[in-house]
């Protein structure tokens, strides 16, 4: 039996999108859904993608393109996504990397989602406990 797109209930993991921070919440709360695969979409960047890894490191146009490339196989990997947009935009200054992304899942919706690596590096270890 194949899970309808509005069936899919995870626990939401995700405290804080800028900068991106990932955690058991306070209280228990889901995401359901397209909301729910955004956040399962983020889970692979993180554990896979090594997204919070990056704060800190000098990244240069070819890196971004990696990273892209990279991000953008982990999303359309996921069940439910069609197809994403990736917009990756560096801060020289703070070395911030920011991604919008546009993920298209298979409801045919667009369901827009921006993070920040900033100081997210300290809730890999929360992310590594969790079973989303």
């Amino acid at each position: 039996m194949t899970l309808a797109l509005a069936q899919v209930v995870d626990i939401d993991y995700v405290l804080s999108f800028r900068p991106l921070v990932f955690g058991m919440p306070s209280t228990e709360r889901y995401a359901t859904g397209g909301d729910a695969i955004v956040r399962r979409i983020l889970y692979s960047w993180a554990r896979n993608g090594g997204l919070l890894e990056l704060p800190g490191r000098t990244l240069d146009d070819e890196d971004l393109a990696q990273i892209r490339a990279q991000l953008s196989a982990l999303a359309e990997a996921e069940d439910f996504v069609e197809s994403i947009t990736l917009d990756l935009e560096l801060d020289d200054v703070t070395s911030t990397l920011t991604i919008a992304a546009a993920e298209v899942l298979i409801d045919g919706q667009t369901y827009p989602l921006e993070v920040a690596t900033a100081d997210a590096a300290a809730a890999i270890a929360a992310l590594g406990s969790a079973t989303p």
